[in-house]
């Protein structure tokens, strides 16, 4: 009788083992496919940036510089020529940003740089919280129309 008590102590030390490492693995695999879930979002909305800067161009091909933050006043008064598409792309801009609130941990920033304003190209950010981590995740897409 003592040693089926061993044995069933044994197996029931074995199961809680196996269970254990089976919670390990279910809770890593959740927190790859939420970081998988974010960097497609991620990608997906600087994607869209990067169609919306090729889309919206000033007619002397100089770069937008309302989407960059700059006041779309101070981007007319720069360019009086692409004043209307300045603000166009805010607005669509604008409406990304939304998207990207929806999409994404809260916190989440996008910005646009003008990396070469003579030649309309830009550079896509976008920075996200990592969920049950202390540090971000970031993605940096390089546009050129």
């Amino acid at each position: 009788m003592g040693i089926a008590l061993t044995e069933a102590l044994i197996a029931l030390t074995v199961l809680a083992s196996s269970l254990a490492a089976a919670a390990a693995v279910t809770i890593q695999s959740i927190r790859h496919t939420r970081e998988a879930s974010a960097r497609s979002a991620a990608v997906r909305i600087a994607s869209s940036v990067a169609e919306d800067l090729r889309a919206f161009r000033c007619p002397d091909d100089s770069a937008l510089q309302a989407v960059s933050g700059l006041s779309p006043d101070a981007a007319c008064a720069l360019h009086p020529s692409c004043c209307a598409m300045e603000r166009e792309a805010l607005a669509q801009f604008e409406a990304r940003q939304s998207e990207l609130t929806g999409s994404l941990p809260a916190g989440a920033v996008l910005r646009v740089e003008v990396v070469d304003p003579l030649d309309s190209a830009y550079r896509v950010t976008v920075v996200w919280a990592v969920l049950g981590a202390s540090d971000t995740a970031s993605l940096v897409l390089p546009v050129e129309s």
